[in-house]
């Protein structure tokens, strides 16, 4: 009877990590894709640019959004993430991330930056979606 209960809790658990495994995974991956969406927009689609960014944000970040008018076109690609907490009981989780600037000037001057960005997420009934977006300045911790 104790190895048939030791079984069970051991079958419980590898399920409960496997759980979180994908949690974390899809957390992270949302993300990314947002980070890459609200860092990039069209100067010559704004309406466009805005439907991207309503589709990843949520909450006071998705209302900030709203009144953005893109003036210029920049396009984001993530360098690299990482998830610095998710909290699955809450449904939120952090991420920080660097992403890869390329930024078009109405006189056609291209810019190139890096940028690290942590972005709050939280889980709605269709996933991930971010609730903020702050630059984080570089040599802060």
């Amino acid at each position: 009877m104790a190895v048939l209960l030791a079984g069970a809790a051991s079958w419980w658990q590898a399920g409960q990590a496997g759980e979180a495994v994908r949690d974390r995974d899809a957390a992270l991956a949302a993300g990314r894709s947002a980070a890459e969406v609200l860092g990039s927009a069209d100067g010559r689609d704004r309406e466009g640019t805005r439907a991207r960014w309503r589709a990843v944000a949520d909450g006071p970040l998705a209302a900030e959004l709203a009144g953005v008018e893109p003036e210029s076109t920049t396009s984001a690609a993530v360098a690299e993430a990482a998830l610095t907490r998710l909290d699955r009981t809450a449904g939120t989780a952090g991420l920080i991330a660097v992403l890869r600037l390329r930024q078009t000037l109405a006189d056609g001057t291209v810019t190139t930056d890096r940028r690290r960005v942590s972005v709050e997420l939280a889980r709605r009934d269709g996933g991930w979606r971010a609730t903020a977006l702050t630059t984080v300045p570089v040599g802060a911790p």
